[in-house]
This record gives structure tokens, C-alpha cells and sequence, in this order.
């Protein structure tokens, strides 16, 4: 069952109460990076993301 959005949200800030300094800063530097792009860059990175996790198997047989 998929998550809703404020239940991503929830979990996102569980995990962030957590995570070391530099995690943190590369998350905030990821977010600050995607919020300057275009909306059509937006949409590539999301498509690629999503690309590369269902072929992940695949890629790293082929990476071996």
C-alpha cells in the first residue's frame, strides 16, 4: 500500500532526528539543487531516478 504524503513526510523527519551531520547536509544541498531546476528538469531527474531503481539489478550485472 503506497504511503500518503504526510506519512512520507513523518517518516522522512524520524529518520532525519537521526542522521549524522553530514547526512543531513547533503540532503539539504540535494533538495536546495532540485528546488532551483527547471520543472522539466524536475520531471527528467524523477524519471531517471526511477529508471535506474527498476533496472538496478540489471546495471549492476552489468557493472560485475
Amino acid at each position: 500500500m503506497a504511503m500518503t504524503n504526510k506519512q512520507k513526510q513523518i517518516e522522512i523527519a524520524k529518520k532525519l532526528e537521526s542522521a549524522p551531520d553530514a547526512i543531513l547536509q547533503e540532503v539539504l544541498d540535494y533538495l536546495n539543487d532540485f528546488e532551483r531546476k527547471s520543472l522539466e528538469e524536475q520531471k527528467r531527474i524523477i524519471a531517471l531516478r526511477e529508471i535506474l531503481a527498476e533496472k538496478r539489478e540489471l546495471l549492476l550485472r552489468l557493472a560485475q
